[in-house]
């Protein structure tokens, strides 16, 4: 088994024979592209590429990491058997499919299943507000699932190590990936992901079963932002406030007579803007650039600017 390929930089193709894979036939690669560089001269370059296997003429998109460097050699053979010893089960699954690690005195190379492209968009959405967010209760999921198989990613980073293809999500570099058994600190502390789900948009536990799924979800920035309140009464969109007068008109005056004022209950829809809407106005309003500046900040102009007239009854 080996690896036929034609670099960008190559004039002629080059065979690189196989140091580990699942298959007998002859990889060939074609259409190479540079998607990226890691950091340094002789660092990891990461393409994409057509693959076809033996005779076969279908050819699949894939991603191929290469480098010339003998460290980051090391790092992809790593890479590599931590793959087929621990990855196997959930190849295409969550993780990509892997096709073999390629490898001779001058290259390491790499080829995996091209598995789309960042999901960042995907993963900040706020769930209530923009529909269930299935995409990312099915990454958690699957981080959830490896860590419940002994397998810690250790480098999970939102930017860069979740794609998403056909609406699914897939986790990718393991070159940090350990295997050592995942336990809860303890027993009374074990988390499904039913239970890790149903804290979206509430308050964020004391204590999680495991420091890589707190820092993971930390990273997400709103996973623990709440999408809505109770706000006396009626039930408040926090991404539909526009303004103190919003809370203020939706306030559910008729249910609360004689318990505040009118100038009471507008410091309290005040607070509100300014204690959870204004600090997080770009997580609820992801589309538009800054919080608007021309919104009245007391009663009176409010008021004069035509804002609606609450009614207190006796």
């Amino acid at each position: 088994m080996s690896l036929v390929l034609n670099l960008p930089d190559k004039d002629t193709p080059i065979q690189i024979p196989c140091h580990r894979g699942e298959s007998s036939d002859t990889l060939t690669l074609t259409n190479l592209t540079l998607k990226h560089t890691a950091a340094g001269d002789d660092a990891v370059q990461i393409l994409m590429a057509k693959m076809g296997r033996g005779t076969y003429h279908k050819c699949v998109d894939v991603i191929v990491k290469i480098t010339l460097n003998a460290e980051d050699i090391e790092i992809l053979r790593e890479e590599a058997d931590f793959y087929v010893d621990h990855l196997k089960n959930f190849w295409g699954k969550f993780v990509p499919k892997f096709y073999g690690y390629y490898q001779d005195a001058t290259y390491g190379c790499t080829v995996l299943q091209y598995c789309g492209e960042p999901a960042v968009d995907h993963l900040l959405k706020l769930k209530l507000h923009e529909g269930n967010n299935d995409f990312r209760d099915a990454l958690i999921q699957g981080i959830y699932t490896l860590h419940q198989s002994g397998i810690i990613h250790n480098g999970l980073d939102v930017t860069h190590h979740i794609l998403k293809l056909d609406s699914k999500p897939f986790i990718v570099d393991f070159c940090l990936g350990n295997s050592e058994v995942f336990h809860a600190l303890d027993e009374r502390h074990q988390w499904d992901t039913a239970k890790l789900l149903a804290t979206e948009g509430g308050v964020k536990p004391k204590r999680l079963p495991c420091i890589e799924i707190l820092e993971f979800l930390k990273s997400l920035e709103n996973f623990w932002l709440p999408s809505f309140t109770d706000w006396f009464g009626e039930s408040i969109i926090y991404s539909d406030v526009d303004s103190p007068g919003y809370l203020y008109k939706q306030g559910a005056y008729q249910h609360l007579p004689d318990l505040y004022n009118n100038n009471e209950f507008w410091e309290l829809a005040v607070a509100e803007w300014n204690n959870q809407i204004l600090p997080n106005w770009k997580k609820y309003h992801p589309q538009e650039q800054d919080a608007p500046t021309n919104i009245a900040v007391d009663l009176d102009t409010y008021e004069k600017n035509g804002g609606w007239e609450r009614k207190v009854f006796d």
